[in-house]
């Protein structure tokens, strides 16, 4: 017996047992709902736009033909005939010449803000192409009196002539920023650190990082104790200096806890107990207290003269 959810009857009984004709399954379609006035005045009116640009297109596709084999040509012969109609590009509307457009520091200087805006949009035209340019507007200055003095009439020309396809391979030049790079998901933000293990793992990878930050500055701490008082430290030792400085809370990415470290490692027997001038007089001076309870202060500034003297002789 067939599945009656998945078998698809072609073909339906009559009430006499009899196979019939296929039933086509109903239908439904939406019927097209009615555009508003305003939908309707939009569609007629963008179409109107794309067949007055088609239009223009037809119409400017022979000037445009007669501009890309003028400015085609090679740059020696291109400065010969720049006052020739078929230099002149319609697309710029005829303005009356001002007196400005004659200013040529004023105008070199504009082309040169107008290659640096091109640099910051990671633009680079070929010397090539920027005397090809020149040469376009100069043309469009003298037939159409464009002003040459203002940005955005050169950043018009350039679109323009680009239009015209007036370039070879290497003439402009674009460069792609490349994307920041992702940030990099977090180890510790894929612990759950609700549980033990969690909890754990967090612990070890803070001390690893901490580990990580700090090993420039322990091994310069190392190093030294060699120079300084001809210790040198086997990795045993810088184990026991790592193990003893956690114990003590110590933050080893911070230069002060290198001497507390040091004076700890040596009262505790690990390392020799290397002291500078400074700290031994120090622990001298501690101990003379410690045997001489009544000791006066005066007693303890001629303690720290004797000892001055001392380290002084040496």
């Amino acid at each position: 017996m067939r599945n009656r959810w998945t078998a698809t009857p072609a073909k339906q009984r009559d009430y006499q047992g009899k196979y019939s004709v296929p039933v086509p399954e109903p239908t439904t379609t939406l019927a097209p709902q009615p555009l508003s006035a305003r939908q309707e005045f939009d569609n007629e009116r963008q179409q109107a736009r794309d067949a007055a640009a088609a239009k223009e297109r037809a119409e400017r596709a022979p000037e445009n033909t007669r501009l890309r084999k003028f400015f085609s040509q090679p740059l020696e012969d291109l400065k010969d005939y720049l006052k020739s109609p078929r230099s002149r590009d319609c697309y710029f509307k005829t303005t009356a010449q001002k007196g400005d457009c004659t200013k040529h520091e004023r105008q070199s200087a504009v082309f040169d803000d107008f290659i640096n805006e091109l640099s910051v949009q990671n633009i680079t035209l070929s010397d090539t192409y920027q005397q090809r340019l020149v040469m376009y507007a100069l043309a469009q200055a003298m037939h159409q009196g464009i002003v040459l003095t203002g940005l955005n009439t050169w950043m018009d020309a350039f679109a323009r002539l680009k239009s015209l396809q007036v370039h070879s391979d290497g003439d402009i030049t674009q460069t792609t920023t490349p994307a920041p790079a992702q940030k990099s998901v977090d180890a510790m933000e894929l612990l759950y650190t609700e549980t033990r293990d969690g909890r754990r793992q967090a612990i070890a990878i803070t001390q690893d990082r901490l580990v990580d930050a700090a090993r420039p500055l322990f091994n310069e701490w190392i190093a030294s104790l060699e120079q300084h008082w001809s210790f040198v430290a086997s990795d045993s030792d810088r184990k026991v200096a790592g193990e003893e400085a956690e114990k003590l809370g110590l933050n080893l990415a911070d230069r002060r806890s290198y001497d507390r470290l040091r004076i700890h490692l040596g009262k505790q027997h690990f390392f020799p107990l290397l002291l500078t001038h400074e700290e031994k007089i120090s622990e001298d001076l501690e101990k003379f207290k410690r045997d001489n309870p009544t000791a006066t202060a005066r007693d303890e500034r001629v303690f720290l003269q004797q000892k001055q003297n001392e380290l002084k002789g040496q």
